[in-house]
């Protein structure tokens, strides 16, 4: 309602009707995985305490086949709430076309309600059902690591390019998701937040850039670092957090993910994932420094030389966001200290096995 509303572009009425039919399948798939885990459960266990029809489901599991299919239209549905390959046309054009306030949110906090489903719903009730899957899920992160980064780089929109760029960063958390190992599933979570940040706070700094100039045409802007010195400064912090640099949030999770699936016993082949991941991180880095150099070096087109920097106020939330990257990305322990013991019984029941060594190998000496 509010792209329809309030979006901008010659395309926002296409984009509001992609993105409303896009996510009212996905939320229509999944209902009915869910209204089926229900209605399989016996009468008398039938519940929506997740905690009290996981302990049931513990002692009286379904049938591995039923199992599987129930996981997959969880999948399906959530993994296009999600932008999952190929499922993610949705997601670039509705952030191009939406206010900035919807696309903060909906990039930073809501995208990230399918990988929450996943992991809160689908491996812990269904374990038997889900390694079936993980390959596939594997398989078309991968798609999103490669095809929407490869997208990103023709992009001459900034707000189209962050766009791809978010949904090629959702390949590393469901890399994660299937690589079932708890460094994996715990590098998923600090990737969700860390992609959280990084998302509200570039659609942030897209936002005050079309507001001053008029347009997010790359081509169209340049040397904008001179008169816009903290919000070229921010806008690079955050693309280059984008692709993974050491120090934020960002690489902390992509990294860990990466070990979780080198050591993955659900996936075959699980090199080529990882291959995969670091051909996807090159991308990244390609456009990253690309839009850098087109929007903050070069010439200053004469129209923008009385462009005026954020003020104080408006610099204040893209430093928290920033603060908050470094931090993590400096001291992950902040977090993974929180999540690894979740994921931690998460794989105990969906893997039926103990995980073996240091939930964070890399951090275990660190800070």
């Amino acid at each position: 309602i509010m792209m329809g509303i309030w979006g901008r572009g010659d395309r926002k009425d296409y984009a509001t009707f992609q993105i409303t039919i896009y996510l009212s399948v996905g939320a229509l798939v999944a209902l009915v995985g869910l209204v089926a885990l229900y209605l399989e459960v016996p009468a008398e266990a039938r519940t929506f305490d997740l905690v009290k029809l996981q302990q049931h489901l513990q002692a009286h599991p379904l049938a591995v086949g039923t199992q599987r299919w129930i996981f997959g239209l969880l999948l399906l549905g959530f993994g296009i709430l999600v932008a999952l390959w190929p499922f993610h046309t949705w997601a670039p054009i509705g952030y191009a076309s939406a206010p900035t306030a919807t696309a903060m949110l909906h990039a930073g906090v809501l995208k990230k309600f399918g990988l929450y489903g996943l992991m809160r719903i689908a491996l812990p009730l269904l374990p038997d059902g889900a390694p079936a899957w993980l390959p596939v899920v594997a398989v078309l992160a991968v798609g999103n690591l490669l095809w929407a980064g490869w997208v990103a780089m023709r992009q001459r929109d900034l707000n189209l390019l962050l766009g791809n760029s978010s949904v090629a960063h959702m390949g590393f958390a469901f890399l994660g998701i299937a690589s079932l190992a708890v460094v994996g599933l715990t590098g998923a979570v600090v990737v969700m937040v860390a992609h959280g940040l990084v998302a509200a706070l570039s659609f942030g700094l897209s936002g005050f850039l079309y507001k001053q100039t008029g347009t997010l045409q790359m081509d169209q802007l340049g040397g904008l670092l001179r008169p816009l010195p903290f919000i070229g400064a921010a806008l690079a912090m955050a693309l280059l957090a984008g692709c993974g640099l050491p120090g934020f949030a960002n690489f902390v999770g992509e990294l860990l993910v990466l070990l979780g699936v080198w050591g993955a016993r659900t996936l075959p082949g699980a090199w080529i994932g990882v291959a995969a991941a670091w051909a996807g991180l090159i991308i990244g880095a390609v456009y990253a420094l690309g839009a850098v150099r087109t929007i903050l070096h070069g010439p200053l087109p004469v129209q923008w030389v009385g462009l005026t920097d954020a003020r104080l106020w408006r610099k204040s939330p893209f430093v928290v966001l920033l603060a908050v990257l470094l931090l993590f990305g400096c001291v992950p322990r902040l977090l993974t200290d929180r999540v690894a013991p979740a994921t931690a019984q998460l794989v105990n029941r969906a893997a039926k096995v103990n995980p073996q060594g240091p939930v964070n190998p890399l951090l275990a000496h660190g800070p």
